[in-house]
């Protein structure tokens, strides 16, 4: 996994690499979504043996169980670990904490999620570390994609009326 910074903000951009560094590489698995974007957690999990970015092609009507698995690193304890499926966070994993020699933490994740397959879809795991002052760290895999033939991913009303309310105040302050 290699990092490169994005943006003056420090938040940082990493991505599985199947092969040496290089910005091709680099950006080769970005576009393929093998990222995650954090400003200190480190997680490096896959879904079904499966990096972010992965597309699962899936059957219509039974629902599907997949495997998360990996580890989260962080300076500090984390405070949460959540896996978000279409927007919905829909199950919450308790973190282990477990000292490593560095001194930092690590969680180990190893459950299972159950995914919906009545439409297209996502899953994403995103985790927070709290730090003094009341301040959070946070990291945010890409998405693994579910494809469900015939049956595209429909955004929600919220999310929809949510945009439209953003682009009409961004044209009304510029």
């Amino acid at each position: 996994v290699t990092g490169v910074q994005t943006c003056a903000l420090p938040i940082w951009v990493y991505v599985q690499l199947d092969e040496p560094f290089s910005f091709d590489a680099w950006m080769k698995g970005l576009a393929a979504g093998r990222s995650f974007v954090t400003n200190g957690p480190m997680p490096t999990v896959k879904l079904d043996g499966q990096h972010p970015g992965h597309v699962f092609k899936i059957e219509s009507g039974a629902n599907r169980t997949v495997r998360l698995n990996g580890e989260v690193r962080s300076e500090r304890p984390l405070s949460s670990i959540e896996v978000v499926i279409n927007g919905d966070t829909i199950r919450s994993v308790v973190a282990e904490n477990a000292i490593d020699p560095s001194g930092g933490y690590v969680t180990k994740l190893d459950t299972e999620v159950v995914v919906p397959t009545n439409d297209s879809g996502w899953a994403v795991v995103r985790c927070w570390e709290n730090r003094p002052g009341g301040r959070q760290r946070f990291a945010h895999t890409a998405p693994w994609h579910f494809e469900v033939a015939n049956k595209p991913p429909r955004p929600r009303r919220a999310e929809i009326e949510w945009l439209v309310q953003r682009v009409e105040s961004d044209i009304k302050r510029n």
